[in-house]
């Protein structure tokens, strides 16, 4: 195990308090860029119908309120292993890869709340008509489980990659931006700063090639 003070003890609370804040802000962000999603899923889709400027935001309230429970779930997962797994500040060598094997782990459970919800966007964002909910029932009576999770080979061909992407990045950004710094309090908060916004920008780059992959299996023709 690592020593003390190189280690922070699973904390669950603070796992989960920080992982549904940051699932928060990325739900409040969706709504800047969400008509740029709709507009991606309709042109994948083959979509051609004439719809209102509004109805570029159908579906972002499934998507905002569900990034809450699903990334706190991602963070307590990736925590409770980072934790729990080899010392990786002994593992220099292999770090990257233990990050990337928790951040692949910690997808799984993350998947099981955001595809359904993924699903249920895709569907409003090419048919407008019902609500989200009704959009959810018709999934299950069309098909059970498998309506709820089509497209899951796809989703998680996304996801995974964009999760080891960021919690890579992330990493990696953040020891060496505290590194460049004499002044370590100020660095703590540049290194999270920094690391956070390239990750993203690393990830978005990084999975957007694996966006299209989802799609087939969704099931457009309702």
């Amino acid at each position: 195990g690592c020593p003390d003070s190189t280690v922070h003890a699973f904390d669950a609370l603070r796992a989960l308090s920080a992982g549904a804040l940051a699932g928060g802000c990325r739900g409040m962000s969706k709504g800047i860029t969400y008509p740029i999603d709709t507009l991606k899923t309709r042109q994948q889709t083959d979509f051609t119908q004439n719809t209102s400027l509004l109805s570029y935001l159908n579906g972002l309230l499934p998507t905002a309120v569900v990034a809450i429970p699903a990334n706190a779930l991602f963070f307590v997962v990736y925590q409770w292993l980072e934790s729990n797994g080899p010392c990786l500040a002994s593992l220099p060598d292999s770090q990257l890869a233990w990050r990337a094997v928790y951040s692949t782990l910690a997808t799984l459970p993350q998947a099981l709340v955001k595809i359904p919800a993924e699903v249920v966007k895709q569907r409003v964002q090419v048919d407008a008509s019902g609500s989200s909910w009704q959009k959810l029932r018709l999934a299950w009576e069309q098909a059970g489980l498998a309506g709820i999770y089509a497209g899951w080979d796809g989703q998680l061909l996304r996801e995974i990659p964009y999760n080891i992407f960021q919690m890579v990045s992330f990493s990696c950004l953040q020891v060496w931006v505290q590194q460049q710094s004499t002044h370590q309090s100020r660095a703590a908060v540049a290194a999270a700063a920094t690391a956070g916004t390239t990750a993203a920008g690393f990830q978005a780059s990084g999975s957007s090639g694996f966006s299209l992959t989802s799609f087939p299996s969704f099931g457009f023709g309702f």
